[in-house]
C-alpha cells in the first residue's frame, strides 16, 4: 500500500507545484496504535498499561522526525501539510476517547520540533470496513472522533476512505487497500493538501482592490462620521445625497445590552461611494 499511495500522492503535488517546489517525506508501521507515536499518551481509564507498554510510547516518533529531516535538508518551505492515515488498532482496542488528545499532542511536537507554527494536517477517515463494531468495538466512534478532530480545528481537514474498498476487488479481507486503491487514497490525500495550500496561498496574497483603495480614501472619514451621527438619531439617510449606496451592512458600536434587548436605534452602517473616483480593477 504505503509505495503506491506516496506515488499518487507525489505525482499530483508536483503536478500542481512543480517538482522542485515540492518534497515528501514518509514514515510508517503497520499495526501499532497511535501511543507509539505519542511520548504522553494516556491509556483509556479501563486499560492498566504495563512498564512495556508505557516505553513503547512514542518510540516511532524519531523515525518520522529523521524522515522529515532527512527528506527536508537545508531546505525552507512556505507550507507544511502533515498527512495521517492510522487508527485501526485504536479502534480493535477500544482507546478511541484517548486518540483526539493523542493527535494533538503528537501534531504540537511536530510543529515545535519542524518550526512550521502555521502547519496543516489532514486525516484519512476510516473506512466503512466495520459500521457493525462486530470486528473492532470502537470503529464507528473512532470515524467520528477523526472527522471531529479536523472539523474542530482550522489547520485540520479529513477525507473520506470508503469508496475504495468498495471497489476495489483486491482488498485484503476489505480492511486494507489494493494497489490502484492505495493510489487514488494518495491522490485524494494530494487534492485535500492543495486545496488548503491555496487558501493559505489566497489569503497571504497582497490585496489590490477596490476595497483597499476605499480604506485609504477621504471617503471613510466621512463615512464614520455619518455612522456616528446616525446613530445618534440626529441625521436620516435620506438627509445625505453624496452618491450611488451600496447597501451593505455592519455591526454598529451599540452596548451588548441594548443590542441584546432591541433598545437604542437600529444602526446600520451604509457605504457611499464615489464611482466615477473609483479605479478600475
Amino acid at each position: 500500500m504505503t509505495g503506491n499511495l506516496v506515488k499518487g500522492f507525489s505525482a499530483k503535488v508536483e503536478d500542481a507545484f512543480g517538482n522542485d517546489n515540492v518534497t515528501v517525506a514518509m514514515s510508517m508501521k503497520s499495526g501499532r496504535g497511535i501511543r507509539y507515536w505519542c511520548f504522553d499518551y494516556r491509556f483509556p481509564d479501563h486499560h492498566k498499561p504495563s512498564e512495556q507498554e508505557k516505553a513503547d510510547h512514542g518510540s516511532l516518533y524519531k523515525p518520522l522526525l529523521d524522515a522529515v529531516k532527512l527528506a527536508a535538508g537545508d531546505k525552507t518551505f512556505a507550507t507544511v501539510t502533515f498527512i495521517w492515515m492510522q487508527g485501526e488498532s485504536d479502534a480493535a482496542k477500544g482507546y478511541s476517547e484517548a486518540y483526539a488528545e493523542s493527535f494533538m499532542k503528537l501534531f504540537n511536537r511536530l510543529k515545535s520540533d519542524l518550526k512550521s507554527d502555521d502547519m496543516k494536517f489532514v486525516i484519512g477517515r476510516l473506512s466503512d470496513f466495520d459500521m457493525n463494531n462486530q470486528k473492532s468495538p470502537h470503529w464507528t466512534k473512532m470515524r467520528e472522533v477523526q472527522v471531529k478532530l479536523a472539523e474542530d480545528h482550522d489547520e485540520g481537514e479529513w477525507i473520506d476512505t470508503d469508496d475504495f474498498i468498495d471497489e476495489d476487488p483486491n482488498a485484503s479481507g476489505n480492511l486494507h487497500y489494493g494497489m490502484d486503491a492505495s493510489e487514488k487514497l494518495g491522490e485524494r490525500f494530494a487534492s485535500k493538501a492543495i486545496e488548503m495550500i491555496e487558501r493559505v496561498k489566497k489569503s497571504n496574497k497582497p490585496r489590490n482592490t477596490k476595497e483597499q483603495w476605499y480604506e485609504h480614501h477621504p471617503l471613510q472619514k466621512f463615512e464614520k462620521l455619518y455612522h456616528r451621527i446616525k446613530c445618534s438619531g440626529s441625521l436620516s439617510p435620506a438627509s445625505c445625497a453624496l452618491g450611488p449606496r451600496n447597501f451593505g451592512t455592519r455591526e454598529c458600536g451599540r452596548s451588548k445590552s441594548d443590542r441584546a434587548n432591541g433598545s437604542g436605534r437600529s444602526c446600520h452602517w451604509e457605504r457611499f461611494q464615489l464611482f466615477d473616483r473609483q479605479p478600475k480593477p
